[in-house]
């Protein structure tokens, strides 16, 4: 911890500093107003800095979002084409599975198909 001598030190220090720079209270004004000048200056500098990180972040979110649009399309493109080459394959892997299926379902309808009979054809009405 600093001593009260070493803190009036310090800010004996400061004002030895303002006087030989302003001289009067005029002079310590016109050093605040350089100072706030000067911050300013800093912020005003920050600022731009992040409006030119804020546009980089929008332009490549909209670049990373087209991206991935075309990544999404071309996913479903080659998906779209795996499906048309795999789905005849697990067709005919599972027909052993299914084919006692269709059989039954296959004589039940030639069942009923045969106690109705044909349909008969719809007469028209012409007049």
């Amino acid at each position: 911890m600093a001593s009260k001598e070493g803190l009036e030190n310090r800010s004996g220090r400061l004002n030895t500093f303002l006087r030989m720079v302003a001289g009067d209270d005029a002079g310590r004004r016109n050093v605040m107003i350089a100072m706030s000048v000067l911050l300013m200056v800093v912020l005003g500098i920050w600022l731009g800095a992040v409006a030119i990180g804020l546009v980089f972040k929008l332009v490549f979110t909209l670049i990373g979002g087209l991206f991935s649009l075309v990544g999404a399309l071309l996913g479903m493109v080659f998906g779209g084409v795996a499906l048309l080459i795999a789905v005849p394959i697990v067709v005919l892997a599972l027909l052993p599975v299914w084919l006692p299926v269709v059989v039954l379902a296959a004589i039940v309808w030639a069942i009923v198909r045969a106690a109705h009979g044909p349909a008969q054809p719809a007469v028209a009405n012409a007049r």
